[in-house]
């Protein structure tokens, strides 16, 4: 099986997709032939998964190496920050609700 490569872009545009993608963004692509046949990049998004997304939305950039690990690694990092978060916030919420059901 041939090795993806994944490369790099800045999302430009966003309109239709505010809840997945963030302007001036970088994304990491993964490289698709199928897609590019129809004007579409697989993008892994703000959900972490990958997804198609016309490719209008990016421009695509190359970054030397050692920079692309380390904005994705901050990237990752405030990923798994913000999903911690939410997480707690809901066992908050449960908590304040079992806790005024008892009284």
């Amino acid at each position: 099986m041939k090795r993806q490569r994944i490369l790099s872009a800045v999302c430009i545009k966003n309109e239709g997709y505010v809840a997945s993608l963030e302007l001036r963004k970088f994304y990491k692509i993964i490289e698709d032939a199928q897609a590019a046949e129809h004007h579409m990049l697989r993008v892994i998004d703000e959900s972490g998964e990958d997804y198609l997304y016309p490719e209008d939305l990016f421009v695509p950039i190359r970054l030397p190496q050692p920079v692309s690990r380390a904005i994705f690694r901050s990237v990752r990092k405030a990923r798994v920050r913000k999903n911690a978060v939410a997480k707690s916030s809901k066992v908050h919420a449960r908590t304040t609700n079992a806790h005024e059901e008892t009284f």
